[in-house]
């Protein structure tokens, strides 16, 4: 099952488990009821700046939400068991020069 359907099934469940439908949630946090519709017909998921305001309205932290989250990168969930998150873990662990060396690198290769 993908990010995008955990995401929205957590969030439908967190609201049954509150007694809470989409209109309500609709009501605390701003977010149309159509969008909310959405994460569920359509397997939309919230955006970054969404899910705080879901977290506010719900009472709960972001892990309820995206489940054990090792990393969240431009609205992206990245679990350890990804290529990219060796790459992060490398890149924290090198000082600021090796990290500037680096990236210069990287760019250096998509623009080749």
């Amino acid at each position: 099952m993908s990010k995008k359907t955990d995401i929205g099934e957590r969030i439908f469940k967190l609201l049954q488990e509150r007694g809470m439908s989409q209109r309500e949630l609709s009501k605390l946090t701003g977010i149309p009821t159509s969008t909310i519709s959405d994460w569920k017909t359509k397997g939309n998921e919230p955006t970054a700046d969404k899910i705080v305001l879901i977290c506010q309205a719900l009472n709960v932290n972001s892990e309820a939400i995206f489940g054990p989250v090792d990393y969240v990168c431009d609205q992206r969930v990245v679990s350890k068991d990804e290529p990219l998150w060796q790459l992060i873990e490398c890149y924290d662990k090198m000082d600021t020069a090796e990290q500037e060396r680096l990236l210069k690198y990287m760019m250096a290769i998509i623009n080749a």
